[in-house]
């Protein structure tokens, strides 16, 4: 099994990981831009799928408008609830396998690292975490 250290820089660039990180930086620093925009590409793409199928159910199954627009609203309703579904039990499944297992890995290279050692502590991990987010808290206001 390789180790999180053990890969070449040149690696770590096609990974799904550093690309979703490098998106996330992207939004967090240029949220105000981008976020609206992909908000508004979103909002149309929903109205055309929404008028698709009103059309559609209107003339194949003979659907007043109002009618269509309910069904394709408790349709849009049962698929969102899906979604959240599948989501939450993806993100069970990389917290449980994925993560523990990049954290034990951590957790074998600190040990075997006496300059790291300190991150064994309990408190080590929160201290680190306050203190990026205080310092981009402090970057962003």
């Amino acid at each position: 099994m390789s180790t999180f250290l053990s890969k070449s820089p040149v690696s770590y660039l096609s990974s799904k990981a550093v690309v979703i990180g490098a998106a996330i930086l992207v939004l967090i620093f240029s949220g105000d831009i981008l976020l609206p925009w992909f908000g508004h590409l979103l909002f149309l793409l929903l109205e055309a799928v929404e008028a698709t199928l009103d059309v559609l159910l209107e003339t194949v199954f003979a659907l007043t408008p109002r009618s269509a627009q309910m069904v394709v609203a408790w349709a849009g309703l049962v698929l969102l609830m899906y979604g959240v579904v599948v989501a939450i039990h993806k993100i069970q499944n990389f917290i449980r396998h994925d993560l523990m297992d990049m954290i034990s890995s951590w957790h074998d290279q600190l040990q075997a690292s006496p300059s790291l050692s300190w991150l064994l502590h309990p408190w080590a991990i929160p201290m680190v975490m306050v203190f990026i987010v205080g310092c981009s808290v402090l970057l962003l206001f």
